[in-house]
């Protein structure tokens, strides 16, 4: 329940300082993937991953993942995607796509790569 001063969202801090190098782009997602992580291995899933609920801190261009009032507690019998509460601009395509999706990390449903 921090609030690292001084800080924006990520989505400001684009906006404000303009394109970042491919390099930077890089450290932001591995701290992103870092944060959705943790929340996965504490049976949590964050449900609105964007750029306006992370925060980069200033100084040290730490990113903290915010705003977790979609969250939910994983489960293995997934979420009905007609109550899906993200960001509509944000869907993933499985809940587009299916009645139900699941949280977990796509590597272990089998449909994702497990090289980064």
């Amino acid at each position: 329940m921090d609030y690292p001063e001084p800080c924006r969202t990520l989505e400001d801090y684009i906006l404000f300082n303009g394109p970042i190098s491919e390099a930077q782009a890089r450290l932001f997602m591995y701290q992103v993937l870092d944060a959705v992580k943790h929340c996965h291995k504490h049976g949590v899933y964050h449900g609105d991953i964007r750029s306006r609920n992370i925060l980069v801190t200033l100084h040290s261009l730490e990113l903290n993942l915010i705003d977790f009032r979609c969250a939910r507690l994983i489960r293995s019998e997934g979420f009905n995607s007609s109550e899906y509460q993200g960001s509509e601009a944000y869907t993933p395509p499985e809940v587009l796509m299916h009645s139900v999706f699941h949280a977990a990390e796509a590597e272990r449903l089998g449909t994702g790569s497990s090289a980064l």
